[in-house]
């Protein structure tokens, strides 16, 4: 059997080399650049955005092992966003929590109290 695009049935490659030359374009740029709101990619965000750009439908599995072929490799990077906030708005946002805190850990305590009279 043969398929209109001149494959045959069984096994056959689905990525072309656009496909390629397009996801590895796609991984040098944040994803917010895109439009997304998150901060990093995945394989299965990749999967899903190329889905949408190419039509071809992959797997995050199956990206991941292209980007392995082209020697990406995928780091969980740590990282802090303390650089990134207002330290007013942080210091306030502390003493907030504290106060919340403190009023739960008095009437738990109180609660405790009156469970045992």
């Amino acid at each position: 059997m043969h398929f209109l695009d001149g494959r045959r049935e069984g096994n056959f490659r689905k990525v072309t080399k656009e496909y390629e030359e397009i996801l590895l374009q796609v991984i040098e740029k944040d994803p917010v650049e895109y439009g997304y709101d998150f901060g990093r990619w995945t394989a299965a965000r990749l999967a899903t955005y190329m889905e949408e750009q190419t039509g071809i439908n992959l797997g995050g599995s199956q990206v991941r092992r292209i980007l392995e072929r082209k020697k990406y490799v995928y780091l969980w990077a740590k990282y802090s966003l303390e650089d990134k906030q207002n330290p007013e708005k942080r210091k306030a946002f502390k003493e907030k929590l504290s106060e919340y805190l403190r009023i739960t850990a008095t009437k738990n305590l109180n609660n405790k109290d009156l469970e045992q009279n």
